[in-house]
């Protein structure tokens, strides 16, 4: 058998090399094309490897078929457990096929940790995982004599595909014959890493959500005997106050101005069913505009401002607003609107000029139904 060099744990050291770059471009939040090169090894073959590695720390030699014999003779002493011979297609192939065990199963397991199901915290297990392999990796090698431990060396283009060794002729050994199993194993390791590298991207790829405003109505405690996720029976001159939210999702700091009013318009059948969908959510009017849709061309026949103002929020803050409505008409074709504005408010603010809205329809009586 060859001699194997006692430094034989340089592949493991350039893995925790790569690990460590890996880490320092998510902690660093890096983003663009050295973000992929640093990110895209430990997804798709450091986690295999570090398996391969841990599995089979030795180098071993290849079974040859004088050894095997035609009729398979010696098959059991040839490929006994410390005869295993895996080389370096072999040891990439089967990284990459790991590595797709290995990811979706740390994925799994974080998704039953008190952990979100996000990039950031799967990147960092997968960081844990990798490295812990790769400590056993170097533990399971240490524990094999010098000559005996898997050494990566570097190939020659005598070990290539139609390449020969020697004086024009193949090697002796089993598995080395270009023909019969070079092309194969290497076509079989350029697929895995093709199909690995799909789900790798989509791991280490920064994310890219849409930049938006919500908009919701502050619901308070909701039970059985709800029907209502806001006041939506009012008696006219008594105050009831109004509450919604507003949450900066836009990636940097916004001013916000806003207007609340009551309004009569000519259809509010429409309108109730679009409030109902509207307010089932914190995030109901999150990323689109509420005021669009079938309804968003109702006639306003009269309305009354109730209060305006401005705030500034920093991105991922919430501002809890209270607005106070005291009605003075009676019907049941009215609505509370909640306009908010990325800037100053307009002179005449309306639904199709506001940045986010609500259409809040109610029913104003004249008195409480209590006493009728």
């Amino acid at each position: 058998m060859e001699s194997r060099p006692a430094h034989g744990y340089l592949d493991l050291l350039v893995a925790f090399g790569l690990l460590a770059l890996a880490a320092a471009a998510t902690a660093l939040s890096l983003d663009g094309i050295v973000r992929f090169a640093l990110l895209i090894p430990t997804t798709i073959f450091l986690p295999g490897y570090a398996v391969v590695s841990l599995a089979y720390p030795t180098g071993g030699e290849p079974p040859e078929e004088s050894t095997i014999g035609p009729s398979g003779t010696g098959l059991e002493k040839a490929f006994a457990r410390g005869n295993h011979a895996i080389g370096g297609i072999e040891r990439a192939a089967l990284a990459v096929l790991w590595s797709l065990v290995v990811v979706p199963a740390v994925a799994l397991a974080v998704h039953f940790s008190p952990f979100p199901i996000a990039a950031r915290p799967i990147q960092v297990a997968v960081f844990v995982t990798t490295f812990v392999l790769l400590v056993g990796a170097v533990l399971s090698r240490a524990r094999q004599s010098a000559d005996e431990r898997y050494a990566p060396g570097v190939p020659s283009l005598s070990n290539f595909p139609g390449r020969s060794s020697g004086f024009g002729k193949s090697s002796p050994t089993l598995g080395s014959t270009a023909t019969s199993r070079s092309w194969p194993t290497l076509l079989f390791a350029v697929s895995l890493l093709v199909l690995a590298s799909s789900v790798g991207y989509a791991l280490v790829a920064t994310p890219t959500d849409e930049a938006f405003t919500e908009l919701y109505v502050q619901s308070g405690d909701v039970t059985d005997e709800t029907t209502s996720l806001y006041p939506s029976s009012l008696v006219r001159g008594q105050t009831q106050p109004f509450e919604f939210g507003v949450t900066n999702r836009e990636g940097s700091s916004v001013e916000y101005g806003y207007v609340v009013a009551l309004q009569r318009v000519d259809s509010p059948t429409g309108d109730t069913a679009n409030a109902t969908n509207a307010t089932r959510g914190a995030n109901a009017s999150a990323g689109t505009n509420s005021s669009t849709g079938a309804n968003a061309s109702a006639e306003v026949l009269a309305q009354t401002e109730i209060d305006r103002g401005s705030f500034e929020l920093a991105d991922g803050e919430t501002r809890n607003v209270t607005a106070r409505v005291t009605p003075q008409t009676t019907g049941d074709d009215l609505r509370v609107v909640v306009l908010v504005y990325r800037g100053d408010v307009p002179e005449d603010p309306s639904l199709d000029s506001a940045y986010r809205a609500l259409r809040l329809p109610v029913e104003v009586t004249a008195a409480s139904r209590g006493a009728n």
